[in-house]
């Protein structure tokens, strides 16, 4: 193949890519309003909201226990979640996204940020890193989620995370 030609081939397929290009900026929003708004849902829903938002295959690597995977799996995990519609749950999570990052391809990312949960022994503040990936449908689903608690606080030093 001539030379020129080989040039003109190689920028059809630049093009092609580029028009292709996921813009990052806008997707790393995009991530950082979905966890945000997963969670505002589990504040108000408790554990339904949060098991809404893993994939059906998502994976939670809680401590002291192997992980777990699957969306049932995970709501039967986490059932202790408060729900103040029906007043039931003694875990209250609360939890802030402070960083977010896509991957090039859009279709991968991940977010940290801080957390607190109440229970009735008391509060812990931790940190959390969420994997997410994008669904066929455009949505944002948990894939993998992996936090860490520090010790119990003392009275008096409860602040919401952040």
């Amino acid at each position: 193949m001539p030379n020129h030609l080989l040039g003109f081939a190689g920028a059809v397929l630049l093009s092609c890519a580029c028009a292709h290009g996921v813009d990052v900026a806008r997707e790393r929003k995009a991530l950082m309003d979905a966890d945000a708004q997963f969670a505002r849902e589990t504040g108000e829903r408790g554990v339904e909201a949060w098991a809404s938002w893993f994939a059906e295959d998502g994976t939670m690597f809680p401590a002291r226990i192997d992980p777990v995977q699957g969306r049932a799996a995970i709501r039967e995990l986490m059932s202790d979640l408060y729900d103040p519609r029906t007043g039931r749950g003694a875990l209250k999570l609360e939890w802030q996204p402070t960083r977010a990052e896509v991957s090039q391809s859009g279709e991968l990312g991940w977010t940290t940020g801080v957390s607190r949960s109440v229970t009735p022994d008391g509060e812990r503040r931790g940190k959390y890193i969420t994997i997410w990936r994008k669904q066929a449908d455009g949505t944002w689903k948990v894939s993998a989620d992996l936090g860490n608690q520090g010790p119990l606080a003392p009275a008096g030093q409860q602040k919401p995370p952040g």
